[in-house]
């Protein structure tokens, strides 16, 4: 298992091949920086060999336009992304944005991590 901070995100590869990724630090804007920041802490834990993501979103983020600007921007780092999302009413919006962005990679919201990590489990290989 692989741990890198920056000064927004976690992200954690895990021996089983995924990427999870969380925010840390909620209290600040989002912005232009901020999404290379993140970009670039997360190519350096993947190494170039892209791997599945399970995204977990603050509350605030959990809008199609965020789920867009996620993918747009992994496509180089990532085969397929997980969202994890709490309650229905996100999981909904969710089956809206979703389907534009799966003519890029696979992208599915789910409401419990297990699920998502199970179905990611088909885009992954291990961890050398």
């Amino acid at each position: 298992m692989r741990t890198l901070e920056t000064r927004f995100s976690r992200f954690t590869l895990d021996d089983d091949g995924i990427v999870t990724a969380r925010p840390t630090n909620s209290g600040l804007p989002r912005t232009g920086e901020m999404m290379d920041e993140i970009l670039k802490g997360w190519a350096k834990l993947v190494r170039s060999d892209p791997r599945p993501a399970l995204w977990i979103p603050e509350d605030s983020q959990l809008q199609p336009r965020a789920w867009h600007s996620l993918v747009d921007h992994v496509g180089d780092l990532a085969v397929a992304v997980a969202i994890l999302a709490d309650d229905a009413a996100d999981r909904s919006l969710g089956a809206f944005a979703v389907p534009v962005d799966s003519m890029l990679l696979p992208v599915r919201v789910f409401g419990k991590e297990s699920e998502a990590r199970q179905w990611l489990m088909q885009f992954a290989t291990s961890v050398d």
